[in-house]
């Protein structure tokens, strides 16, 4: 089954693009077939509902229900490798 992405910055533009390079090449390499939506921060009510998982650059004041991933390893390449393994365990079929 399909999951849906939410990737969250606050602009929608720079961080979000480069999570979203990055979260593309992991479900690449795992063979994942994931949707993935880029939005900034005031747009991400609108895609709540869609969404299976949310990848964050920044921290979120009130937390919505799909699980939330602080995806700033990818920008800065600390921790990358644990942020890949929780990303595909909230993936993985239940």
């Amino acid at each position: 089954m399909e999951k849906t992405i939410l990737i969250v910055c606050g602009t929608g533009v720079a961080s979000s693009a480069i999570m979203n390079n990055a979260v593309q090449d992991l479900l690449e390499r795992n063979k994942l077939d994931s949707r993935v939506i880029l939005c900034r921060y005031s747009q991400m009510e609108r895609y709540l509902s869609q969404a299976d998982l949310i990848i964050a650059s920044l921290d979120l004041p009130e937390r919505p229900k799909p699980p939330v991933i602080m995806g700033t390893g990818f920008l800065t390449g600390v921790g990358v490798d644990e942020l890949e393994e929780n990303i595909l365990r909230q993936l993985s079929p239940a």
